[in-house]
Parts: C-alpha cells; sequence; structure tokens
C-alpha cells in the first residue's frame, strides 16, 4: 500500500519537473495563446471596417439605407452588391468581392449571430 502513494507521488514530481522545464505546456499559457490569436484575428477584421466608416464619414455618405438588417456578408453576397441594403454594406461587399481576404474570411468563421 505504501507502493502505491510513492508511486503516484514520483509521477506528480515527474509531470511537475516536466511542466517546469516547459511552460509551454501548461494549459495556462496555451489559453493565453488562443486568446492573444482571437484578439488579432479581431482587430484585422476591424481595420477594413473602421477604414470604410472613415471613407463614408469623409464624403459625407450616410451609413444606412432604406432596409439595413441581416448578416453584412454573407457567402452568396461576396459575389454581388445587393440593392438597398445602404452604403456601408455595399461598401464592405464590394472590398470582399474584389479581394480583402479579411473581410471575405470573416464571416466564414465568425460564429451565425454575428452581424
Amino acid at each position: 500500500m505504501s507502493r502505491d502513494y510513492h508511486g503516484d507521488a514520483a509521477a506528480k514530481a515527474a509531470s511537475f519537473i516536466t511542466a517546469m522545464r516547459n511552460p509551454s505546456n501548461e494549459i495556462s499559457v496555451q489559453l493565453d495563446a488562443a486568446a492573444q490569436r482571437q484578439i488579432n484575428d479581431n482587430r484585422q477584421v476591424l481595420v477594413p471596417i473602421i477604414e470604410s466608416i472613415i471613407f463614408l464619414a469623409r464624403l459625407g455618405i450616410p451609413l444606412r439605407a432604406h432596409q439595413d438588417t441581416g448578416r453584412i456578408l454573407s457567402s452568396a453576397s461576396c459575389a454581388k452588391v445587393e440593392a438597398d441594403q445602404g452604403n456601408f454594406r455595399a461598401l464592405l461587399q464590394f472590398k470582399a468581392a474584389i479581394g480583402d481576404e479579411v473581410l471575405a474570411r470573416h464571416p466564414k468563421s465568425a460564429p451565425a449571430n454575428a452581424l
């Protein structure tokens, strides 16, 4: 019976030493890295959105239109700009259609409730 306790303690000690020698395997480090990747991805998506808002504001063009609901970018809307979606939505759809990879990739990776 005392051997079981000793074996468990030796295994835990070996695990502790391994974790101390290679801290990148710790769960907290991995979670922090995943959170940092998500933050960077979100910032990359925000850049073309903010650029579009600034562009429209400098020209004095309103963002909204008569009908302004639903997903801004979908797989179908990246190919064509839909009528009466508003200037902001039309500009984002246009930018995704002409090659903005970050903006075109976002609807595929974003949650379904992200508008």
